[in-house]
Order: C-alpha cells, then sequence, then structure tokens
C-alpha cells in the first residue's frame, strides 16, 4: 500500500491534468463483432439502460440493467423512477431473461430510497459487489398524472441527491444488502460537489478497490474522478482535488485491467472527439494519466449487425466489458433506437474478436 500511495503522489506531483499524449492505434474498435440481431435485453413495456454483466458459478451470464415504466417517457424520469434489475442468459452475447428486481424503490427516508441506476456489477471472492447509482426525493413519484420536465424542482432535487453506493450478496440472485450511507459522497466547495454517480470500480487481486467516478460541478462540466478503498468495505478516499485528465467532459467510464495496462471506454459527453457523443478508448499505465488513440472513438452510432447490415442508433452509451480469464469477451452499450414502429431503449451485446 505504501508503494502505491507513493506512485500515486508522484504522479499528482507531475501533474494529474496533463494534455494526454496520443497513442497510435484504437485497438478496441478493431476488434469489434458484427452484434448478433437478438443480443442484449429488452423488455416490453419499459425503457432499458446500462447493462452489467458477471458470469456466475452456476455458469450462467448474470446482467444488471436499469429499467422503468414506458408512460410517461425516457427522460427525465429514467432519475425519478428507474430501478435495477436482474437477468440471465446461457450465453455473454444473450438474449437475457428477465428474473427480478434487484434494488427497488425502498422509500424516501433512505438515501437511495426513490431511484436506483448505473448497476457495475463486480466480485471480490465469495462475495458479489453491486456499485449503483441512487438518490431520493420527497413525496410522490412522477408518472401519467404527474409529469414533470427537466427543469421540475421534483426532477432538480433528485438530480443533486445523487451519489454512489454499494449492495453485497454471496449470490448474484439475492438477496442484496444495501448500506444506510452511500459509499462515495460530494465535497462541498470541490470540482464534484453537485452529485457523484457514474460508479467504475476495478477490484484489484489484494483487493483494493480503484473506484472511479462521474462527479459535477453545479450540473455544468461532467469530469471523471478516482476514490481508492483497501477493501470494497473499507473507505472510499479520493486521490486528488482535482478529476483526472482523461475524463474531463466524458461519463459513463468502465475502466479494467488487461496484461498489466488500465484500459477505459468512455461517453463523449462534450463530444471532443466525434459530433455524435459516442464511446471513446483510452489506456494508462498507472490508471492515474491516460493517452486516447487519434482515431478515438471506439464504438459508435453505428452498429454493424448480424445479418450484415449497419444500424444507426440514435445514442450508444453506458460501456460495459466481459472479462474473462483475463481477456475481454463482449461489450455492452445501452442503445435508443426504434422497436415494433416505437421508440424503444434497449442493451446490445458485441461480441470481441479472440
Amino acid at each position: 500500500m505504501k508503494l502505491f500511495a507513493s506512485t500515486i503522489k508522484y504522479v499528482l506531483l507531475i501533474g494529474l491534468l496533463a494534455v494526454a499524449i496520443p497513442a497510435q492505434t484504437n485497438e478496441f474498435h478493431d476488434q469489434l463483432l458484427p452484434a448478433p440481431l437478438d443480443s442484449g435485453f429488452r423488455m416490453g413495456g419499459y425503457w432499458v439502460w446500462c447493462g452489467s454483466v458477471i458470469k456466475g458459478e452456476d455458469g450462467k451470464y448474470h446482467m444488471f440493467a436499469s429499467r422503468w415504466p414506458k408512460p410517461p417517457g425516457f427522460g427525465p424520469y429514467w432519475l425519478t423512477n428507474s430501478e435495477i434489475v436482474h437477468a440471465i442468459s446461457d450465453k455473454p452475447e444473450g438474449p437475457y431473461k428477465f428474473v427480478s428486481v434487484a434494488l427497488p424503490a425502498r422509500g424516501e427516508q433512505y438515501w437511495d430510497g426513490q431511484m436506483t441506476h448505473n448497476p457495475a456489477i463486480r466480485k471480490y471472492k465469495d462475495t458479489y459487489l453491486l456499485y449503483y447509482t441512487g438518490t431520493t426525493y420527497t413525496g410522490p413519484r412522477p408518472g401519467m398524472d404527474f409529469r414533470i420536465s427537466e427543469t421540475h424542482p421534483k426532477k432538480l432535487e433528485a438530480h443533486r441527491q445523487e451519489r454512489i453506493g454499494l449492495a453485497t450478496s454471496k449470490s448474484p440472485y439475492g438477496p442484496w444488502k444495501r448500506l444506510d450511507k452511500p459509499i462515495l459522497d460530494v465535497v462541498p466547495g470541490a470540482w464534484d460537489q453537485y452529485l457523484t454517480s457514474n460508479a467504475a470500480p476495478v477490484v484489484m487481486k489484494d483487493g483494493r478497490v480503484m473506484l472511479y467516478y462521474k462527479g459535477v460541478t453545479r450540473l455544468t462540466v461532467h469530469a471523471i474522478g478516482l476514490a481508492i478503498a483497501d477493501r470494497f468495505d473499507k473507505p472510499y478516499k479520493r486521490v486528488s482535488n482535482e478529476p483526472l485528465n482523461m475524463g474531463i467532459g466524458a461519463e459513463d467510464p468502465f475502466i479494467w485491467v488487461e496484461s498489466g495496462k488500465f484500459k477505459a471506454l468512455m461517453l463523449d459527453h462534450e463530444r471532443k472527439y466525434s459530433p455524435d457523443k459516442e464511446i471513446f478508448y483510452a489506456t494508462s499505465d498507472n490508471g492515474l494519466q491516460w493517452t486516447t488513440p487519434p482515431n478515438a472513438i471506439a464504438v459508435s452510432r453505428n452498429v454493424k449487425m448480424a445479418d450484415g447490415s449497419t444500424q444507426r442508433f440514435g445514442k450508444t452509451e453506458r460501456p460495459h466489458v466481459l472479462i474473462e480469464n483475463g481477456r475481454p469477451t463482449t461489450v455492452f452499450f445501452a442503445v435508443s433506437g426504434t422497436l415494433n414502429g416505437q421508440g424503444a431503449s434497449w442493451n446490445v451485446a458485441v461480441p470481441l474478436k479472440k
């Protein structure tokens, strides 16, 4: 731990906000294969978002995703009505079938009592770790008889109370034990003073957790920071009072370690690399300073399908990479588009080259 702390201090001294040095290729994009037509997870009558997958001891693949009812609409109701659900499949690419609601609403008196979102499933030894975003608000839940807008006080109340939490279980089927407090709160006056969300934990072999996350300053600038815990159930401490260089204007991070190198997929929220707000790729030797290739976009809105067609989605967000035997095998992401003539959102799974 002392060596790790020393490394962090050294990197911070030479400038955590240094400009990223371009790499030469986008190795991740080159691995994408066509997406099976029935891949991923969708639910009739619901908007589906996010999608985080892990393989269980039962040999099945377990996805944790966010859903909320189709009426009255997609946004801002994801922020007030979302709940995390559990789905399973015999194959990593799916299709996934709904099993249960993993983290339902539990009452406005809890910090996460009204909404759960952004699931990120991991495992340490015999314990499944379900990181997520939660929030609460006072009064009735919005719906068809109580519509809200992006500027409605209810939406703003729910937004500014978003925090990162952790639920644990010995089985992917639950039951899940939630905490009475978030594991990462805001810091008054800091760059992430408004909210914390989009948890992207990296669980190291020795049990340490590097928790990448999104912070927001007064609802204006998205950025990605890092907090570290000695173990999943220990305090999470920020490594810096500033966000990381790779995440200014980004959100939805997914971070993994492959062959000793940190790798990341993130949503280009501020359209730095593409006018279409797509998913970009970055790498790092230490998890602190990152580089991006010149052709940074890893997953675009144009997705090649198994029937030879290319489908253009309205959005491609919330990336997740399934790691099996130390290497990526499948990338998942949320999309918006049209299903059966109606607007919809669901999760898509794209296999990767071996």
